[in-house]
């Protein structure tokens, strides 16, 4: 419902106000319904000193607007104490689609506060539909958030909200292709009212890339997103790639979605140039982890004048950066209240040359820059980086006693053929083998093994693959080596690196 103001100029000279209410008649494509709320006359209120007798009356429906927005609406219901709720299998409620839930007045609360209701239908007014898409986008956003379900099972369960649920599944389907429409420009006006709203500053935005899968086997063509690739589950169906922009609220900006074959460090330049963050209007800090870990990456932040901290595992660095981190100069300690040292960390600066293409005359120009890098170590990440380490040979002797049975329960990823499904794109079994990490040998006395894993140092890189030893998702295991000791302290494995370059000049 909205406010309007029209108005009639009479024979005699007068001009009549009318403030009245528009509402849009369901079932309706174009009919609107009009309900006349107040009436004024211009020669009465200039008899009663208003000058500007149209201000005045747009003043008084702007007032109308605003008492609107703060009415509190109130429903009566009866609550059932007594009614029994079971739980499934799952540990979910089974609720009684006759029951209707309250806790999505809480989402309800923030939906509104945001404007999304007014955004939705805004834009719904321009479509030829009889179905309401904000009555939709309504029930998916809390059902996503109360009971995370398909389009379908929210459907069939759409009686558990208050409201008009008097819509069909196609008409659930059929508002996907409006909100994708949409997309940029809800998201542009989520960004404004969280800024509006709750102060967002993005500064500092973080990034990160996930991905999921569907129930499959086979993947889109070269056209589609759905592709088979490293999945984080390490499961055979085809996935897609998300790339998330965070604040430092880790409160969601804006997401980009990519093939599910494409490699993670390659989603943030396009990420950054189809996002709706304007990276070259005020200078940012992108915060990334190893993955992202790329020269061009880094040229394609420093490009926009904007600084970065990405982390870089030291195995990966070159020899002067491990003779550095290796030292035992320039730590500070971290003690706790027995005098142990529990955290240790350094940093230096270093020059950084780097080229990149200008945008005018298209030749190559170089340019120096300085990189702060951070060193960093923790007694908890090693010991629990060895403590994970001795757990390896102990799998290995597990997965050799349990024969095949054993090694598809614990390394369901190497082994594609399931029941229904097949042999992936035409591999057998042992083509399909593990990854390969550099610089982790083999394990002593360990003997071969079927299941086409090949030998043990196979066997033994596929469960460090697996996540059995600590190291990122992607694959990138940590090395048992020699750290900075004091008097009576511990081995353990490599301190952690970050990169950091602050808002500058670009080369």
């Amino acid at each position: 419902m909205a406010y309007a103001v029209t108005r009639n100029v009479l024979k005699s000279g007068d001009t009549i106000y009318y403030i009245n209410t528009v509402s849009r008649i369901p079932g309706e494509k174009s009919k609107r319904k009009t309900v006349m709320v107040e009436k004024y006359s211009a020669n009465s209120l200039r008899s009663l000193g208003e000058q500007d007798p149209e201000a005045y009356v747009n003043r008084r429906a702007d007032e109308l607007r605003e008492m609107s927005r703060k009415v509190v609406r109130t429903m009566n219901y009866q609550v059932d104490f007594g009614l029994g709720l079971s739980l499934s299998g799952e540990g979910d409620l089974r609720v009684s689609d006759d029951c209707r839930n309250l806790g999505f007045a809480a989402y309800s609360r923030l939906y509104h506060r945001l404007e999304l209701d007014e955004f939705v239908n805004n834009w719904r007014r321009y479509l030829d539909c009889e179905f309401n898409i904000n009555v939709i986008f309504q029930h998916l956003l809390y059902s996503r958030c109360l009971w995370p379900a398909s389009k379908k099972s929210t459907w069939e369960h759409k009686g558990r909200f208050f409201g008009d649920t008097g819509y069909g599944l196609q008409d659930v389907y059929r508002s996907m292709d409006s909100l994708l429409k949409w997309r940029t420009d809800l998201l542009r006006h989520l960004d404004a009212k969280v800024k509006e709203k709750f102060g967002r500053r993005d500064t500092v935005v973080f990034y990160d890339v996930t991905n999921y899968y569907f129930e499959r086997d086979e993947a889109d063509d070269e056209n589609g997103l759905r592709a088979k690739g490293p999945c984080k589950e390490h499961r055979p169906e085809p996935i897609i790639q998300m790339g998330l922009f965070m604040d430092e609220l880790s409160i969601p900006i804006t997401y980009e979605l990519f093939r599910g074959n494409t490699n993670d460090c390659e989603t943030l330049p396009e990420a950054m140039d189809n996002s709706i963050i304007d990276f070259s209007d005020s200078r940012k800090i992108v915060v990334a982890d190893k993955g992202m870990m790329s020269y061009y990456n880094i040229m394609k932040i420093r490009d926009a004048r904007n600084g970065y901290v990405i982390s870089q595992s030291i195995r990966k660095s070159d020899s002067q950066t491990k003779e550095f981190a290796l030292s035992c100069e320039g730590w500070e300690h971290t003690l706790d209240g027995n005098g142990n040292v529990v955290s240790m960390i350094k940093e230096r600066t270093i020059p950084r040359r780097a080229s990149t293409y200008g945008d005018v005359d298209d030749k190559k120009h170089s340019g120096t820059y300085n990189e702060r890098q951070v060193f960093i170590w923790s007694k908890k990440y090693s010991d629990r980086a060895k403590r994970e380490g001795r757990l390896v040979p102990l799998r290995v002797r597990r997965l050799q006693a349990g024969g095949g049975r054993e090694v598809r329960r614990l390394l369901p990823h190497l082994h594609q053929r399931r029941r229904g499904r097949g042999r992936i794109e035409g591999q057998s079994r042992q083509a399909v083998q593990p990854r390969i990490l550099p610089g982790l040998g083999r394990v002593p006395g360990a003997q071969p093994c079927g299941a086409g894993l090949g030998d043990s140092g196979h066997l033994r890189r596929a469960v460090e693959d697996r996540g059995d030893v600590q190291g990122d998702q992607d694959g990138d295991a940590v090395l048992e080596a020699g750290v900075p000791q004091q008097a009576g302290q511990d081995t353990g494995p490599f301190p952690d690196m970050l990169h950091l370059a602050g808002p500058g000049t670009a080369a």
